[in-house]
């Protein structure tokens, strides 16, 4: 796929702060192409750069600067001096390629393809010269570019800052729309053009306003309201967001037909938090829709893969106790608060993978607590909860959270050795091939117990990392 179509959807995203006509429009993306759409939806989320790693990515402000100060044979001084006052490297590269009187003398266009190929070429790439053959890939990617959007949006692109207005939220809605059956009030047919509407005043294809008081269907009608005894719905009906209910409208209703229903706003709902329970578990737009692809009432249970982070729960603050018990209610199970790094880890039989609280593989950073994983648990898989503390073994306290820091900060680990840490589980999601997302927390605490209290663990104390 050609990028300049990619940029094109980008632009039109960036040139309007209206949520239901974004939504509307990457739904339509999507329909085109749905390939290459889920691509760049992972890439607009952020998912596609921390899969393939941004750390070997390498790619930096300086970096671009020195990339589009050698194709555009500018200064880089007073690239900086722009970006200093504009503060948007896609509009610098812009007006950079805007303002060139040389015209590209490749043959080849720029497409998706060979954007992804070479950001697998960078990824790769290592060694005293890696960050100058980084530059001549990329380089070579804009000399490839024919407009100055694509300029725009691959420079923006580079750096993971797209800014299209587009928020994981309405990249959700937008799979919803595609992937579910329309619901009526929430969709809305244009009498002119045919085309599906959020509830918008005007059509986003053709322009011409809707009747949303008296919308034409040409879709067939999936009724939710029809009475239980003539169609046996039984838990069906007036049932609100009901595993049954959205179960039954997924084996039944098709895209091609209007579900009509007395609580359509439940029901559209209950497809969000379909799409989002699945989503939080693979954080993929991919691997949903692989999953949709194989069986879309499948849907209905989240389950967790391993080595794929779970998004994290985070708390809500609260001012007193009395606060904290309204998010909670009654009775609540209270733990101690470490100063520490969130660590989540899998546990695949002694193969073990580690990840931040923002989904960051930090594996590496951490070897005694992969170490303490597979002497203790190698016969087992898992997903568990925890905190990464910093540790002093011989005054037996607990480290500021900055000395910790710096083990995620380091590239070299032996450099801080002498930071030891100690491990706090809190929490089970995932045990020998079940997914416990389900069940309550006091359910999950007694596995993490029988997990954790019933065997000798063996625990090394690092005097230097191996």
């Amino acid at each position: 796929m050609k990028f300049i179509e990619i940029a094109q959807v980008f632009e039109e995203l960036e040139s309007t702060s209206k949520r239901l006509v974004k939504i509307t429009l990457l739904r339509d993306f999507i329909e085109k192409n749905e390939k290459e759409a889920i691509i760049i939806f992972d890439m607009i989320s952020g998912n596609f750069q921390r899969r393939i790693n941004k750390k070997t990515l390498g790619i930096s402000l300086k970096t671009l600067f020195d990339v589009l100060a050698f194709i555009s044979k500018s200064n880089q001084a007073s690239i900086e001096k722009k970006f200093s006052k504009i503060g948007d490297v896609g509009l610098i590269a812009q007006e950079l390629f805007e303002g060139s009187k040389q015209q590209s003398l490749s043959t080849s266009d720029l497409t998706l393809q060979s954007i992804l190929h070479t950001y697998d070429k960078i990824s790769q790439k290592t060694g005293t010269n890696s960050n100058k053959n980084k530059k001549e890939l990329i380089s070579q990617l804009f000399l490839n570019a024919k407009s100055a959007l694509e300029y725009k949006f691959l420079a923006r692109l580079f750096i993971d800052d797209l800014r299209v207005g587009v928020s994981e939220g309405v990249l959700k809605e937008a799979c919803v729309s595609y992937v579910f059956p329309y619901v009526e009030s929430i969709h809305i047919e244009c009498s002119n053009c045919s085309h599906i509407n959020l509830a918008l005043q005007t059509c986003t294809k053709c322009q011409e306003p809707l009747d949303t008081k008296n919308p034409t269907y040409t879709l067939d009608i999936f009724d939710m309201k029809t009475p239980k005894e003539i169609k046996g719905l039984n838990h069906f009906v007036d049932t609100r967001d009901s595993e049954e209910s959205l179960c039954y409208i997924l084996r039944n209703a098709s895209k091609d037909q209007l579900l009509v229903s007395q609580n359509p706003r439940e029901i559209y709902n209950g497809f969000l938090k379909l799409f989002e329970k699945n989503y939080n578990v693979l954080n993929d737009f991919s691997l949903v829709f692989e999953l949709i692809k194989k069986d879309i009432t499948s849907l209905l249970h989240a389950k967790i893969q391993l080595g794929i982070p779970l998004r994290s729960m985070l708390g809500s603050r609260a001012n007193t106790v009395d606060e904290a018990f309204s998010f909670t209610g009654k009775p609540s199970f209270i733990d101690y608060k470490y100063d520490g790094l969130r660590v989540q880890i899998h546990n695949d039989h002694g193969k073990v993978t580690l990840f931040s609280r923002n989904l960051d593989t930090i594996t590496k950073q951490f070897p005694e607590v992969v170490d303490f994983i597979k002497d203790n648990f190698s016969d087992m898989s898992f997903v568990i909860d925890s905190e990464c503390v910093g540790y002093d073994f011989e005054k037996q306290e607990f480290l500021p959270f900055q000395l910790l820091s710096r083990r995620i900060m380091t590239k070299d680990i032996n450099e801080v050795s002498h930071i030891n840490v100690a491990l706090r589980i809190f929490d089970i999601m995932y045990l020998e091939g079940e997914t416990l997302l389900e069940l309550g927390y006091l359910e999950r605490r007694d596995k993490m117990e029988t997990l954790l209290v019933g065997r000798e663990l063996k625990q090394r104390k690092y005097a230097k990392i191996k």
